[in-house]
């Protein structure tokens, strides 16, 4: 099985690599067999003065909805195409990412 970790933003740039990858796994070509995509977004923390005056959940809210926004395209584009996954961070210290097969 071919695991693969794509990061997204949102932007065009990573709209175009899922569809790139998308067009991999449906020719058969390279990744032709079982695919699993895990999809990864991390949002940059708010500016201190900005995230004090907000509570824990008003925070958690907000890095929720704007990932949530950022991952969409891609999650659009995957659905009903090959087994995916997403993963959201946007704690200080979530520059590790526990993935189960890693």
């Amino acid at each position: 099985m071919h695991k693969i970790l794509v990061a997204i933003d949102g932007s065009e740039h990573s709209e175009r690599a899922v569809r790139y990858l998308i067009g991999l796994i449906q020719d058969g070509g390279l990744l032709g067999g079982s695919v699993e995509v895990h999809l990864v977004n991390v949002q940059p923390l708010l500016p201190t003065r900005i995230a004090l005056d907000m509570s824990e959940d008003e925070r958690d809210r907000y890095y929720g909805d704007k990932s949530a926004e950022d991952s969409q395209k891609a999650e659009v584009l995957l659905k009903h195409r090959t087994p995916y996954l997403t993963r959201r961070c946007s704690q200080p210290n979530c520059g590790v990412f526990a993935f189960p097969w890693m």
